[in-house]
């Protein structure tokens, strides 16, 4: 979901946006709209999706994970989970018990706890390329801040020449429009263009 809405009613204004894994309402003023039968949608949404709806193949469907998981959420509607993942019940359990039996010191050292940060941090950025099924031979995994951060770095170690080509998509993030300001010399193509079709991303 990529969509917003506006509603108003009575002098009051809603805004409403989809997206991600999780919903999640912004209440700028006033109540939620009484008009609005929850279970009804829902009920709607599932004749249509129900098939592929929640991971059905997974050891646990999306309201199990949800109640098990984010029991914080009960009540909660999540807004931005695209932006900022929350973190699950178990992921805590397990961060917990390795922190409370651990000790992890800088990694630039070269102490016991030093060079356990560093086995942690290279066990992580392998799981990552075993995810996308990289080789550690042809890539490299960089942890930054963020998706700007990581498109700063992509900007600014590209070797960019007269001959380049950067193009990029009409609804792209303004992170990554700001690679345009890092070519010493302007491309030769810099182009923005729309996407037609889903099946063209």
């Amino acid at each position: 979901f990529s969509q917003s809405y506006a509603y108003t009613r009575t002098s009051k204004f809603y805004l409403i946006s989809l997206r991600g894994l999780f919903l999640s309402v912004e209440f700028l003023s006033g109540s939620f709209p009484s008009t609005m039968n929850t279970n009804s949608q829902k009920e709607k949404f599932l004749k249509e999706f129900g098939d592929d709806y929640g991971y059905p193949n997974a050891p646990k469907n999306i309201d199990e994970i949800r109640a098990t998981e984010f029991k914080r959420l009960d009540g909660v509607v999540y807004l931005d989970h695209a932006g900022a993942t929350l973190y699950s019940e178990s992921q805590m359990e397990v961060i917990f018990k390795d922190l409370t039996t651990s000790v992890y010191g800088n990694p630039h050292s070269q102490s016991d706890s030093s060079l356990a940060t560093s086995d942690v941090v290279r066990e992580a950025r392998q799981q990552v390329l075993d995810f996308c099924n990289a080789s550690p031979r042809d890539y490299t995994c960089i942890f930054t801040s963020g998706a700007t951060a990581a498109l700063k770095l992509v900007g600014e170690a590209f070797p960019w020449s007269s001959q380049s080509s950067f193009m990029y998509t009409m609804e792209n993030h303004n992170s990554v429009l700001g690679i345009r300001e890092y070519p010493p010399t302007l491309p030769s193509l810099l182009v923005a263009f729309e996407l037609l079709r889903q099946d063209m991303i």
